[in-house]
């Protein structure tokens, strides 16, 4: 049912154990594809090594995570995708959990389970099955601006045939899996489910943390922004959505303004955090937002 797709790039300290969590997995079948993206640290003869007909390596040079990640599908069996990166890891029930959300919400073709970072010392406590909460269909850009801890990369599952509709991930040096998010968003259902099933490494060399969110232009428009999430968001903009739906991608479109300006302030850019501020459509409705923001 399940084909779980893994970069590996100088992952050694880590795939073995993220393999581990993996290969724990109750529930439906599953196959692995780890594709390794030109290492030079030895992670790929781990995974080589590990004796499970369900492993398949595949190698090639170096071309970045969304090569690596969509090489992954190319070669998948199953219909659905579940993405992991080299460095996180599963609870034991993930795989499961991502089975009933399916069951539930027969039309959903992009779901999440939640996420949670951990220290290495917490992990041998967290990754058997707990508590499961209720599954949900959502808006995708509502719940990310609304709820924490949700459409992180290792807690995402795809249809494969609307993962392959949409080019996969596109090729971008940062926010390639937020840029597939978005128009994944814009095309199929989404749901999730209330469980923490996902964890990631507190790994500052991990794939997921980097931070490259730097605008390029002076000016901030429509056309022209700064990133790849925004220019797709800025697109579906200026298409006709059903009203409530159009609100929910304007209302996400301001969110990832804030994070660019908060990043730029931060980084003592004020003159381009502003350009950002300013930028946004909805200000007021995007502060009433975060006064709802949970974190459940």
């Amino acid at each position: 049912m399940f084909t779980v797709v893994i970069p590996l790039y100088n992952k050694c300290a880590f795939i073995a154990t993220t393999l581990s969590s993996v290969l724990a997995q109750t529930g439906p079948e599953f196959e692995v594809i780890v594709v390794d993206d030109g290492s030079t640290d030895g992670g790929a003869e781990i995974v080589e090594a590990v004796n499970d007909p369900r492993v398949r390596l595949v190698r090639q040079e170096n071309q970045g995570v969304a090569t690596a990640r969509n090489r992954g599908v190319d070669e998948a069996r199953f219909p659905w995708i579940a993405f992991l990166d080299g460095d996180d890891l599963w609870r034991a029930d993930h795989l499961h959990c991502f089975s009933l959300v399916i069951r539930t919400v027969p039309s959903a073709g992009f779901i999440s389970t939640r996420w949670k970072l951990v220290s290495d010392e917490e992990i041998s406590t967290l990754l058997e099955p707990s508590r499961i909460g209720p599954v949900e269909q959502v808006s995708f850009f509502r719940n990310s601006v609304l709820e924490c801890r949700y459409f992180h990369t290792s807690g995402v599952a795809v249809r494969r045939d609307v993962f392959q509709s949409l080019g996969g991930f596109g090729p971008y040096r940062s926010g390639e899996d937020v840029e597939l998010w978005v128009r994944l968003g814009l095309t199929t259902p989404c749901a999730i489910i209330r469980a923490t099933t996902d964890f990631r490494r507190t790994d500052d060399q991990g794939i997921t943390s980097r931070d490259d969110m730097r605008p390029r232009q002076h000016r901030i428009s429509r056309k022209a922004m700064p990133t790849p999430v925004l220019r797709t968001l800025a697109e579906a903009l200026d298409n006709a959505f059903y009203l409530q739906e159009r609100r929910n991608v304007q209302l996400y479109y301001d969110f990832r303004l804030a994070i660019g300006a908060n990043r730029e302030f931060r980084k003592r850019n004020f003159v381009r955090a502003i350009r950002l501020g300013l930028a946004m459509r909805a200000p007021l409705s995007f502060l009433f937002a975060l006064i709802r923001r949970s974190d459940r």
